[in-house]
């Protein structure tokens, strides 16, 4: 029989698998862009990240640095390919 642990255990360690890429994306955006993002702000899905409630100063620096924070991204972690930043 399935113990109900061993079912909780599955969500548990999804979730903190997307909370650590969050901090390693706030850690590049800071290191490369010198931009200060709220964890809450980063989201991803579908290779897509999402900053949500960024001036536009701040957007647009993120998007001329884009690539350098992408390849960054990708070499701290494997868990997500990122393909792009909006």
């Amino acid at each position: 029989m399935f113990n109900i642990g061993q079912f909780f255990k599955k969500f548990e360690n999804a979730r903190l698998k997307e909370v650590g890429f969050r901090i390693i994306v706030q850690k590049e955006l800071k290191e490369i862009a010198s931009i200060e993002v709220p964890i809450e702000a980063v989201s991803i899905k579908a290779s897509v990240i999402s900053l949500n409630g960024l001036s536009q100063g701040a957007r647009s620096v993120i998007y001329i640095k884009k690539m350098a924070i992408i390849d960054a991204i990708n070499r701290e972690q494997r868990s997500y390919k990122v393909s792009d930043i909006r």
